[in-house]
């Protein structure tokens, strides 16, 4: 058993790094190899009350699916119970030694999207066909958006290394300048605040462990509450439209968030039980296009998802959809803090889960599978590092 782990976490390793750079949306396929070799320890496996309350969620979401307008919404009751599996198995998978191949997978990631990043392509331009349509600098920046993901594990891997001696500290603070040099690149915004507030999150908890750490975990669950108020209070889509100031992309997330709030409170069923998974992207569908101020094209008033999971939830299942996520993420964050960790851990997990709420927040969909898959494996990363240093009476 322990050489087919030893060759499924040999194939993560070498396949994480064509993923990212190449193929982002192929990057699940890396955390079901891990899963794989935690299957295993499922026989023996009781989960803790904040994985129930997970759970229940993933049911919620597979009963939405009854009266979702999406046409193939069946297909995503397997996703969903794969999800929960693979999740759960994914966390129990690995030690030490996995974990050293997955780290340096993740920096041979982290230096071939640096030289992406200051060449401008230059690995996807010697890959034909020749010339790079724009598509494939978005692509190159959701890698980066995976290992912004993962990065947190990574410094943690390298904080925790014996071998380093005095300087791992330095070799671990040294891997942020490649890091946010690849966040700042291919125009993505998202990147570069996710980098900024993981930096932040990670800096405060180093400063005030515990106060830092329930911070973090507030401004990732206050939003459930405070984003449908926000959208409320927006002016109507037609101002929205005419605003010239700011960034486009940020106009255009405004326009969107209130399309999603005319559906969700369309009604009261809508707004109890949601309009089912995928929901969003058919009521996008019927809605067209809308003309920026300054701008000679139009954009869809909600393109496949609302940019922001938060509303996504809201949306998709409702508000028991948003209860159920607000409890399973109160719980998890009541396990976190009861945990004994040590200060870099729980660095580590503010910084990914700042970066996360990030992503969640502007960019990102909960019914995207690479989407999923960047946070659970930045996730495994700090849990195996945790692991390790409990075992080496790490403090």
């Amino acid at each position: 058993m322990r050489r087919v782990t030893a060759i499924l976490f040999g194939l993560a390793a070498l396949l994480l790094p064509v993923g990212v750079v190449l193929s982002h949306r192929n990057v699940p396929v890396v955390l079901v190899l891990i899963a794989l070799c935690g299957l295993p320890a499922m026989r023996h496996f009781r989960p803790k009350s904040w994985m129930t309350a997970v759970f229940a969620l993933i049911v919620w979401g597979i009963v939405t699916t009854l009266w979702s307008p999406y046409g193939n919404a069946a297909s995503w009751v397997a996703y969903l119970v794969l999800l929960g599996l693979f999740g759960t198995a994914a966390m129990l998978a690995g030690e030490e030694r996995d974990s050293v191949w997955i780290s340096i997978s993740v920096f041979t990631c982290l230096v071939l999207l640096f030289i992406e990043s200051m060449s401008g392509g230059l690995i996807r331009d010697i890959i034909p066909p020749e010339g790079r349509p724009d598509k494939d600098d978005v692509a190159t920046a959701r890698g980066i958006t995976v290992i912004l993901c993962m990065a947190p594990g990574l410094i943690l891997f390298f904080f925790t290394k014996v071998f380093l001696r005095e300087h791992r500290l330095n070799a671990s603070l040294s891997l942020l300048i490649p890091l946010g040099i690849c966040a700042a690149s291919f125009d993505i915004s998202a990147n570069i605040m996710a980098f900024l507030a993981a930096l932040c999150a990670a800096g405060l908890v180093c400063l005030t462990p515990k106060w830092g750490l329930k911070l973090v975990l507030a401004a990732a669950i206050l939003p459930f509450l405070l984003m449908p108020i926000l959208v409320a209070t927006l002016p109507p889509i037609e101002e929205l439209s005419q605003l010239e100031a700011g960034p486009q992309t940020w106009r255009m997330r405004l326009i969107i968030w209130k399309a999603i709030w005319g559906g969700m409170s369309d009604g009261w069923a809508h707004f109890l039980f949601g309009h089912g998974i995928e929901g969003a992207r058919v009521y996008g569908e019927t809605l067209g296009q809308m003309s920026l101020g300054g701008q000679q094209f139009a954009i869809d008033l909600v393109p496949t998802h609302p940019h922001n999971v938060y509303l996504q939830i809201w949306f998709d299942l409702g508000l028991l959809g948003a209860v159920f996520a607000s409890v399973a993420s109160i719980m998890a964050s009541r396990a976190l803090l009861s945990a004994s960790l040590p200060v870099a851990v729980r660095a580590a997990s503010a910084a990914l889960i700042a970066g996360v709420v990030i992503f969640a927040l502007t960019d990102a969909s909960l019914w995207t599978l690479w989407r999923v898959a960047g946070p659970l494996l930045g996730a495994w990363l700090i849990l195996v590092a945790s692991r390790s240093m409990r075992q080496g009476g790490a403090q």
